[in-house]
């Protein structure tokens, strides 16, 4: 038993002697006696709203160097080894309101020299629309990575690793350690309703609805779905920055404009259907339409999609008179009941005064 123990003693110390660990960003343990070290910077993307579908997507980043101190005179910014950094690919509907996570792989270079080696890391802004990149502020977001490197046993060791992410560009005291890009993406459902009032509103009737969206031409946006409706003259999609739509609804219906990406601005307007109607066929004698039951005088619905959902609700009215072609007036048939009454009670006083 005692030789087992020595036996293992001895292990371990020549183990201790001919291998030298770094820590990395995560509080982990690496090895640093090989050429190359992989450390792992995590992302996490989030979902603003419940049931909205990120886009599939590859995040790319960059990396420069920024400075070296405490290294030999032929170490410059110009000259220091530079790592390499990867990307991160995703699937449609990767981002969840919990927040889901990825790592990204940081590889380390060979160090010739010791110093204290730090770059810094940013996320390409990719202009896919309702995506917020880490890093759209270029002074602000990004992170830096710090590598020490000594010399111990005449071989050259990575010491430590460390992420900051800089609240200021100084690098100095006013950064705090993290180790994480964040992104959020933001869209909602655009949802048109219609309701169709009066004695003679036909509620069968299909009214004709014009639908645009509008966005920033720097961004690139992704066909956005139409569903609900019951026309199967709709379409199934729209494209912002494209040609409008003119979507078909009658009482009761729903048409959903899903998953448009935050900022987007919308119309919303219905044919006119008013005696007053430029198109002859139109012309059916409904009060101009209402939108969201706030303004008889709006010739649209207008917005921007900035909430978690964005409603538009048309209501159009028809009244009227009921023309039966017979009076319902009730007063000739009480004058008639007042005839008889009083012809009644005349016969009756004759028969007594006999």
């Amino acid at each position: 038993m005692k030789k087992f123990l020595a036996l293992v003693m001895a292990m371990m110390m020549v183990l201790a002697m001919g291998t030298a660990f770094a820590a990395t960003n995560d509080g982990s343990k690496m090895d640093a006696s090989v050429d190359t070290n992989v450390i792992k910077i995590t992302k996490v993307y989030k979902a603003a709203n419940d049931d909205m579908t990120s886009p599939a997507e590859t995040f790319n980043f960059t990396i420069e160097n920024v400075s070296v101190t405490e290294s030999s005179d032929v170490m410059t910014v110009s000259t220091m080894p530079t790592p390499e950094v990867g990307s991160i690919t995703v699937g449609a509907g990767a981002a969840t309101t919990a927040g889901a996570t990825f790592e990204l792989d940081v590889t380390l270079p060979k160090y010739d020299y010791v110093g204290i080696y730090t770059y810094k890391i940013q996320e390409t802004n990719g202009h896919l629309a309702g995506v917020d990149y880490f890093g759209e502020d270029a002074d602000t977001e990004y992170i830096t990575l710090v590598v020490t490197v000594i010399e111990e046993n005449g071989k050259k060791m990575i010491a430590a690793v460390h992420c900051e992410n800089p609240v200021s560009p100084s690098y100095a005291t006013d950064s705090k350690k993290t180790d994480r890009f964040e992104n959020v993406y933001e869209a909602a459902d655009i949802t048109i309703g219609k309701t169709v009032t009066g004695q003679f509103g036909d509620q069968s009737k299909y009214f004709d609805v014009t639908v645009t969206l509008t966005g920033d031409a720097s961004e690139t946006y992704l066909p956005i779905a139409i569903t609900g409706g019951t026309n199967s003259s709709n379409v199934k999609s729209i494209v912002v920055n494209g040609d409008s739509v003119v979507l078909k609804i009658k009482h009761g219906e729903t048409i959903t404009l899903e998953n448009v990406p935050y900022d987007v601005q919308y119309t919303v307007v219905e044919a006119d259907y008013t005696d007053n109607a430029t198109v002859e066929e139109n012309k059916l004698g409904y009060d101009a339409a209402i939108y969201n039951g706030d303004d008889i005088n709006a010739a649209s619905d207008k917005g921007t999609v900035d909430s978690a959902s964005e409603d538009v609700e048309i209501t159009n009215n028809k009244g009227g008179n009921i023309d039966t072609g017979i009076t319902m007036d009730n007063a000739p048939y009480m004058m008639i009941m007042a005839m008889v009454v009083l012809a009644g009670a005349a016969m009756m006083m004759k028969r007594r005064a006999y």
